[in-house]
């Protein structure tokens, strides 16, 4: 029990609980990171139970997690990490009572914010990755590629084309016979829109 007697020691659980949170919040289904997190937020609430709690410094804690969250959700171009980032500091600072013998250290808290910002920085990277893969994999990943008409196209009427084996609506500005190559260099309303390829 007396190795939770240290408040450097509760909040850096606490600083791992909330780095295991952001993380399965930016990737929701990473299990290990969120149990973790909460096993260190709990291990921490039970070596802060020792000490006597400054609730505005815990409620300036909890609030940064708030920002740092949205912060992975939405795009605020580093706003709400900055702020995040300012109440976590603070927090930090004045989450024990000046009436108790014991404090946080400011080196400790300095790290802390570091370490907190460097982890923010990386789920962001990760998530505008996942993004980019997301759209190149999806139907944006038609355009540019070859497929053979199968269904006649003109300029007044529809046809149809075959990709990877896969049937799409066609439309061009000009008429293509069934059996011939186009590229497709637009998708609209699921609609491939091609050119014909010269021979």
């Amino acid at each position: 029990m007396y190795y939770f007697l240290s408040p450097d020691l509760a909040f850096v659980l606490m600083l791992i609980g909330i780095l295991g949170l952001l993380f399965e919040f930016s990737t929701p289904g990473s299990i290990f990171p969120g149990i973790v997190g909460t096993i260190s937020l709990i291990l921490s609430i039970y070596s802060f139970s020792f000490f006597q709690i400054n609730y505005f410094g815990l409620s300036l804690i909890l609030f940064a997690l708030v920002l740092l969250i949205l912060e992975i959700k939405i795009i605020s171009y580093g706003i709400l990490t900055l702020f995040g980032l300012l109440s976590f500091s603070f927090g930090s600072y004045y989450l024990i009572d000046e009436g108790s013998s014991m404090h946080i250290s400011i080196s400790i808290i300095i790290i802390s914010v570091f370490i907190l910002l460097i982890f923010t920085v990386f789920l962001l990277y990760l998530g505008l990755k996942a993004q980019k893969r997301k759209r190149v994999s999806g139907i944006d990943a038609l355009i540019g590629q070859i497929a053979i008409v199968t269904k006649q196209i003109t300029p007044l009427s529809q046809g149809e084309i075959k990709y990877m084996g896969e049937l799409w609506r066609a439309s061009s500005n000009q008429t293509i016979a069934s059996g011939e190559k186009v590229t497709i260099i637009k998708i609209e309303n699921l609609t491939c829109f091609v050119n014909k390829i010269r021979s």
